[in-house]
Order: C-alpha cells, then sequence, then structure tokens
C-alpha cells in the first residue's frame, strides 16, 4: 500500500475533477441539452396521444362490430345446427330469443344472409385499418368459403 504525500492530497480528486468537467460541459451545451430535453419530452407526448386515439378508435370498432357480428353468427349457428339436426328445447321466452332460428340453408347466399352479409362486408371496407376490420373480413371470408365463392372471400 503506497503512503499518501502532501502533494497527492492538493490535487483535486477525480470524482471534485469529472463533476467539475461535466458542469462546464453543461454550461456549454446548455440550450442543446434542453433543446433535446424538450423534443424527447413532445415526442414521448405525440406517441402517447397516438396511441391512446388508436385505442380509442380500436374500441369504438369492436363496439360497432358487436351487433353485426351477433346477427351474422346467429344466423350461421342456426343452419349449422339446422344442419347437425340438433334440437334445443329453451326453458323460457328469453332464452329462446337469444338462440339462433333452426332452419337449413338453401344455398343462396341473399336468401340466407340477406343484408346483414353485406353489412358486415361494408363494415370490414371501412375499417381496414383495426382489427375488428379485419375480424369482420374473417368472419365474411369463411361465409363466403361455405358457399363455394372463393373469389369474394378472397
Amino acid at each position: 500500500m503506497e503512503k499518501i504525500t502532501k502533494a497527492d492530497l492538493r490535487q483535486p480528486d477525480l470524482f471534485v475533477e469529472s463533476a467539475s468537467q461535466s458542469w462546464v460541459f453543461v454550461e456549454k451545451h446548455f440550450k442543446v441539452i434542453m433543446s433535446l430535453l424538450v423534443l424527447a419530452v413532445l415526442a414521448s407526448a405525440i406517441y402517447i396521444a397516438k396511441n391512446f386515439i388508436d385505442e380509442r378508435s380500436e374500441k369504438h370498432a369492436i363496439n360497432d362490430l358487436y351487433p353485426i357480428e351477433t346477427e351474422v353468427l346467429k344466423i350461421k349457428d342456426g343452419f349449422e345446427k339446422a344442419k347437425r339436426g340438433a334440437v334445443d328445447t329453451p326453458e323460457d321466452e328469453a332464452t329462446k330469443a337469444l338462440r339462433p332460428e333452426m332452419k337449413k340453408a338453401t344455398g343462396d347466399l341473399q336468401t340466407d344472409y340477406g343484408a346483414s352479409l353485406g353489412r358486415l362486408e361494408t363494415f370490414a371496407t371501412s375499417h381496414q385499418d383495426n382489427v375488428a376490420g379485419a375480424e369482420a373480413s374473417l368472419i365474411a371470408a369463411g361465409i363466403y368459403s361455405d358457399y363455394q365463392k372463393a373469389d369474394r372471400a378472397v
């Protein structure tokens, strides 16, 4: 172990020297540092606002899709249950209203689904940027595929 001399004690230590140099740098480049800090805060605020708006629009799109999706899937479930021959015996009128009507599919898309499939397709094209639009297009594509309309499904 080395002995510390009086000359060593008179010199500033490493911490004080580096702090002094850092402070001189900050004073010299204060405007640039503050500009970068303000820019970073603004960029963060814009990013957070954009995410908030995107999330809100996605929630609205999902809420708008729900009634259309429910109607189409209720019709589709009724066709599938009629195909299997499943018999539902609901206990009361409230549960009967929620269950799909069992009828066989005619094979004609317009007769079977009517305007509900058109609304689903319109929703899918108007909400292409949202996950809800993709979900609507997948449901419509599945129905078109069931009716051997591959060009419409694509």
